[in-house]
């Protein structure tokens, strides 16, 4: 009440003061005629605060799709800042939680802040299209043989499981061989052959070009022909041909109207590209069988007109009636040597090869 000067029992001199502890207050208030008096005790009571604790069920960081329930210690009522007012909750998402606990007394506390981290689960789709000879096909460390949809589960980065899908297509993929090879009639020097097909008289044929042959393709295990090309050999002996859905190992053979029927001296694994060069060696062609017609290049003997795997005297009546009648300038077999003439030039290869009982050998 109001006076000149007061004192508490705690000492305080103000009129008024703050307390935050429990006891009994009393002042002694004076007036300005210098009376005082005690005023009752005020008795305080400070009510205790709840324990605002949270325990978790289960480990606070799990994989996506996972859940923990978090459990506030004892109260009369919880107020979570999720704004759920139960004593547990159930959390999916990562995020800090806390709640508020009120006793009895009315009285309320926070807890301490719980984290929740959930980790990531991966799932996702991979598209491949591949050639029928890429196979086995790896992918997520898996082999795959055959085209289809797989489902894959394993565990990511985080930990967790995860999923992921893979189609899987088989194009009709093409593979290119890249041939180097000679025709010992048609071969001139300095790895050249003749523009054959200029000499004989095909107008829509370019300088470069000799001939056109044959290329197959073996199975390397059961020798089944498995793929044919026609192509334009070059007179640098170069050439090319094309073959869908080659895997595996093959025998490549080469067929020409007037040359004797060569294979790889070994079956090749097939891919995208395949370059294989006959004329380096003697040992590039099955059984080494092949001519050298200079120095470092070999070449495929010249001379089975008839295509029957042997250079004999069966080969000689068409050559020799196309020289008899003085044939030039025409697409002919006959023409070994590839000059556009079929006359006296063109024999010495087919008699020396005749002679030597040259015959097609493979697998």
């Amino acid at each position: 009440s109001s006076g000149t000067s007061y004192v508490w029992n705690t000492g305080a001199t103000t009129q008024s003061i703050t307390v935050s502890t429990g006891g009994n207050y009393s002042v002694t208030v004076t007036n300005s005629a210098g009376c005082s008096a005690i005023s009752s005790a005020t008795t305080v009571i400070v009510n205790a605060l709840p324990a605002a604790t949270v325990s978790a069920g289960s480990p606070t960081t799990f994989c996506q799709g996972g859940s923990v329930t978090l459990t506030s210690s004892s109260g009369t009522s919880y107020l979570w800042d999720t704004g759920e007012t139960t004593q547990s909750i159930t959390v999916s998402t990562a995020g800090n939680y806390n709640v508020t606990v009120t006793n009895s007394s009315g009285c309320s506390a926070i807890s301490a802040t719980t984290v929740v981290t959930v980790k990531p689960v991966s799932q996702s789709i991979t598209n491949f299209s591949i050639c029928s000879y890429e196979f086995p096909f790896s992918w997520n460390n898996y082999l795959f043989d055959s085209a289809g949809s797989y489902h894959v589960t394993f565990v990511n980065t985080a930990g967790c499981d995860s999923t992921a899908m893979l189609n899987l297509a088989v194009n009709n993929c093409s593979t290119t061989v890249n041939l180097t090879l000679f025709f010992e009639g048609y071969y001139l020097a300095n790895r050249l052959m003749q523009p054959v097909l200029n000499n004989q008289g095909i107008i829509a044929a370019s300088p470069g070009q000799t001939d056109t042959i044959t290329v197959e393709m073996h199975d390397g295990s059961t020798r089944l022909l498995t793929g044919t090309a026609v192509t334009i050999l070059h007179t640098d002996g170069t050439c090319s041909a094309s073959f869908l859905n080659m895997t595996g190992q093959h025998y490549i053979a080469i067929k020409h109207r007037n040359a004797l029927e060569t294979w790889s001296a070994v079956p090749l694994e097939m891919g995208i590209t395949v370059n294989y060069d006959f004329t380096t060696a003697a040992n590039k062609a099955y059984a080494n069988n092949m001519i050298r017609v200079e120095s470092g290049v070999w070449a495929i003997y010249s001379g089975d007109l008839n295509q029957d795997g042997f250079i004999d005297g069966n080969d000689f009546p068409g050559f020799d009636n196309d020289s008899f009648n003085g044939v030039v300038g025409e697409y002919k077999a006959t023409d070994m040597n590839g000059d556009g003439f079929v006359d006296g030039n063109d024999f010495p290869v087919f008699d020396s090869n005749s002679f030597n009982g040259i015959q097609s050998i493979h697998p």
